[in-house]
């Protein structure tokens, strides 16, 4: 789905097909050691042509940490991960993200209270070695508005974009769905 090499613009569509929501993500290199001070972004339209919100990742060492900012550039969400594995550098990473559950925490920066999480939910052994698919689930609060719910899918999206999916040179080339 993704490509390291470019940028991406992802369409959510309701059941008739129509177009709602627009993710882009612009190009930025993502290699820790080469360009350090290129964090990911994530910009989402809710309908199309209305900015609701971005997700940022913020520069961090050990632990990746994302913020979650509304259509006025405020900071609702902070996204924080695990600090004992997947590191902001994707070839830092011990590969002990795949044999468990990870949950990046959602806190409400007003109150700081956790709010949510964003769980990778570990498949088991079989299923991770012959399947390329992951699975999500997304716990946020009932009452936010629609825009700042398709952020915080977008948030995923990043997440796994950032910290689960291989590279293309990883795998075998004739088995990449890249």
């Amino acid at each position: 789905m993704f490509d390291l090499n470019r940028s991406f613009d992802l369409m959510l569509s309701d059941r008739q097909g129509k177009d709602n929501v627009r993710i882009t993500r612009p190009f930025r290199c993502d290699n820790c050691i080469l360009c350090p001070c290129m964090t990911q972004s994530m910009e989402i339209e809710y309908p199309l042509g209305n900015v609701v919100g971005r997700v940022e990742q913020k520069l961090t060492l050990f632990a990746p940490s994302y913020q979650v900012l509304d259509s006025n550039g405020e900071v609702v969400f902070e996204i924080d991960g695990p600090s004992n594995c997947c590191s902001p550098c994707k070839s830092c990473c011990c590969g002990c993200c795949v044999q468990r559950n990870v949950v990046f925490g959602i806190t409400d920066v007003k109150s700081g209270r956790q709010v949510g999480s964003i769980n990778k939910e570990w498949n088991g052994v079989l299923r991770d070695v012959v399947t390329k698919g992951d699975r999500f689930s997304l716990d946020f609060p009932m009452d936010i508005d629609l825009g700042m719910k398709a952020t915080l899918i977008a948030a995923t999206f990043l997440i796994d974009y950032l910290h689960f999916e291989a590279d293309p040179g990883d795998e075998n080339t004739e088995d990449n769905d890249y």
